[in-house]
């Protein structure tokens, strides 16, 4: 049985089932109305400008 496993996994093609790597992340927007503020809250920000 060992040996039968083994020989089924020397036959499998790992390229076929290589996972696809993530790009880089974006790098966040810079602020423009809050700048020197450290924390603003969700609906200041939604509410625009």
């Amino acid at each position: 049985m060992c040996t039968f496993l083994l020989d089924l996994a020397s036959r499998v093609d790992l390229a076929a089932w290589r996972k696809s790597k993530r790009g880089p992340k974006k790098a966040p927007t810079p602020r423009t109305k809050y700048k020197g503020k450290t924390h603003i809250s969700t609906a200041k920000v939604l509410a625009g400008p």
